[in-house]
């Protein structure tokens, strides 16, 4: 990756939110290891692997169980199927969310009711989930 040349005179650095090649070249040799033990297993799905990092992460945030799931929209589908979402309930997200958490709602029969963000936070806002609340209502996002 070449590195940008110093800004001119007036101009703004560019700063990088996030360096995911820097965060892979420090754990290099833990992550290739770990693909390798995955292709030696011939298991690609589930297997060793996954119920190790699931032992370690629920060890890790103290809890009695943790499920990995292949995906953003597995978990949040998984998520609303605990709390009993079924065809024709509601669910409050906000309007600028992932594809994923809309696909996950419908996944599950749901029915998303966008609300929109507060402008300062960017999370969402209390005064349009009031509005957004409906006898049908069973969740928010």
């Amino acid at each position: 990756m070449s590195e940008q040349p110093p800004p001119e005179s007036g101009e703004r650095a560019i700063i990088p939110l996030a360096n995911p090649a820097a965060s892979f070249r420090s754990r290099y040799a833990e992550i290739t290891s770990a693909f390798e033990r995955v292709l030696d297993s011939g298991r690609y799905i589930l297997g060793g692997e996954v119920r190790a990092f699931e032992t370690e992460f629920a060890e890790f945030i103290g809890a009695n169980h943790v499920m990995g799931v292949a995906s953003g929209t597995d978990a949040v589908a998984l998520a609303l199927r605990s709390v009993g979402i079924a065809a024709g309930d509601e669910v409050v997200t906000v309007s600028h969310s992932a594809v994923a958490t809309v696909a996950a709602i419908e996944q599950m029969g749901g029915v998303p009711v966008f609300a929109d963000i507060c402008p300062v936070s960017r999370c969402l806002d209390p005064q349009h989930l009031r509005h957004g609340i409906g006898p049908r209502t069973r969740a928010v996002v």
